[in-house]
């Protein structure tokens, strides 16, 4: 019987050992020598290792010039120190695809789909050579139909006397679409890696399923716009840990689409976007650290994170609701945000934290914010927090403990101050307008508890700032252990403005408390 077991072992060590080999790209044809395109090359080694049950395909140290390539079931894309698969300059290079409605486009660099068990590790990097599908010395034109409601008008962000450029962002040339693509695959890991330099969004997880993020730098151009760091779109039991993300765009998005435009890697299942965790990030961005929502045909659920911090971004966390996928379960604890105002078309306008439930689409049934909770968040800020539900769609149990807010003066208030952006909102006059500005605003609330809330005015001196906390339209707000006033430049404002609602429990004294068409039941 042991001779029996023995030779049987003996026959599976060739299996196992395959299972483990290291296929070198070197050896499939690949040139390090910066000019030369090995796609074909690379491609041979991720298939040969695919076919011989799995394993390693190893990138030694060196620049290889690439087009699209895709990775397999069962394949660990390697990217030694030193590595660099470098994005080639000719569009031709990348693997073309047709959508109806938009026509031609290009993948990028990494496209796979429908496999399991595929990995992207190593300290090696991927750079997208964005320098190339941009012109750096244009900067994008404001619509000025965009911009006729705000406070500035046609001033509306407008650039200091000889800048061309400011904050961006800049003009696209033709470009590929998202550098990395990870469509439809289960069981998907990314760790070490360096990915920079993207032309589109850089990192795109569709539909997939246990994926995990670890210890990854991802730097795109600030001055590059939809150059996403990480988007998660439906997928599901995601984890991202341990990151440096720094993007022109979105530095992490997690959404909930089926389909987004003319982009690829979407496939039109609708399933939840659910269970993601992200922790121990640092996240900077020219428009959102971190968004959740947009334009969603699913649910997103269950996301939560924590140990982040959020820096040098336009907004902090956006939390955006404009189709019929909902949002919800979302919960944020240990986050340190700091935001600005922008010269430039970016999205946001230094709000720390942005909740916003309007129409974004007709004919759809808007879906729903709900259940969303902050716990121990420090804010340093050049505008105030932003809860903006609609009476289609009002905000429901938001929920706020041990907050801090230090707001403080824009160098840019003159050119960008005194606005709300909701833009992605149907219709102009709603999408981007005018607006006093308190340190902490919500319209359309269904239930809001604010607690141990501490906030600080630094040198105010805009005409626009108001009140300390101010809620309109709402139900069941329960503010406790606020401490803070009004603008202190504004002889006016009043640390608290409550305005028709329902049932509002407030503990300061009377006097810091306007109440107006606020119904006890």
């Amino acid at each position: 019987m042991s001779c029996l077991l023995l030779a049987l072992s003996l026959l599976l060590l060739p299996a196992a050992g395959a299972l483990a080999q290291t296929y070198s790209v070197r050896d499939y044809g690949a040139l390090a020598d910066g000019k030369t395109l090995v796609t074909a090359a690379i491609q041979r080694a991720i298939d040969a290792c695919n076919r011989g049950g799995g394993g390693t395909v190893e990138v030694p140290a060196g620049t290889y010039i690439v087009g699209t390539i895709a990775l397999k079931t069962n394949v660990n894309l390697h990217l030694g120190s030193g590595a660099v698969l470098r994005g080639s300059a000719n569009l031709d290079d990348y693997l073309a695809y047709t959508l109806p409605g938009y026509g031609r486009n290009r993948y990028g660099i990494l496209y796979t789909a429908n496999a399991a068990n595929v990995a992207l590790t190593g300290h090696g990097t991927i750079d997208g050579n964005n320098g190339v599908f941009y012109d750096f010395d244009q900067a994008k034109k404001l619509d000025t139909a965009a911009t006729r409601y705000t406070r500035q008008r046609g001033n509306f962000r407008r650039l200091p006397a000889g800048e061309d450029i400011g904050d961006g962002p800049v003009v696209p040339k033709d470009r590929p679409r998202q550098m990395v693509i990870f469509s439809q695959c289960v069981n998907v890991r990314v760790a070490d890696v360096s990915l920079l330099n993207s032309p589109f969004w850089t990192l795109h997880f569709a539909d997939c399923d246990a994926v995990n993020v670890d210890g990854i730098r991802l730097w795109t151009n600030f001055l590059v716009p939809n150059a996403d760091g990480i988007d998660v779109t439906s997928s599901r039991n995601v984890t991202i840990e341990n990151c440096d993300i720094r993007a022109g765009d979105d530095a992490l998005a997690i959404t909930g689409y089926d389909h987004h435009f003319e982009l690829p890697g979407f496939t039109g299942v609708r399933h939840a976007c659910e269970n993601i965790n992200v922790s121990n990030c640092n996240l900077q961005s020219y428009s959102s650290g971190i968004r959740i929502g947009f334009l969603d045909q699913n649910v997103v659920r269950n996301v939560n994170v924590s140990n982040c911090n959020i820096t040098n971004s336009t907004r902090g966390i956006g939390i955006f609701l404009r189709d019929e996928g909902s949002l919800e379960n979302l919960t944020f604890t240990n986050i340190r945000i700091e935001t600005k105002l922008r010269t430039g078309d970016w999205w946001g306008n230094g709000e720390p934290i942005h909740i916003s439930a309007v129409r974004g689409k007709e004919n759809v049934r808007l879906g729903h914010i709900r259940n969303v909770t902050f716990t121990n968040v420090s804010c340093r800020a050049e505008n105030g927090i932003l809860l903006y539900g609609s009476a289609e769609s009002p905000l429901q149990d938001i929920t706020f403990n041990n907050l801090k807010l230090e707001f403080v003066d824009s160098p840019l208030n003159d050119v960008a101050g005194g606005n709300v952006d909701l833009r992605g909102a149907l219709g102009a006059p709603t999408s981007l307008f005018a607006r006093d500005i308190p340190a902490f605003l919500a319209e359309h609330v269904h239930g809001l508890i604010l607690t141990d809330f501490k906030l600080d005015w630094t040198k105010p001196r805009a005409t626009f700032l108001t009140n300390g906390v101010e809620v309109n339209h709402f139900k069941n707000v329960r503010i406790g252990h606020f401490v803070g006033t009004g603008a202190p430049n504004n002889l006016t404002a009043r640390p608290v403005v409550l305005r028709d609602g329902t049932a509002a429990t407030v503990d300061r004294p009377k006097a810091d408390v306007q109440r107006r068409d606020v119904r006890s039941r």
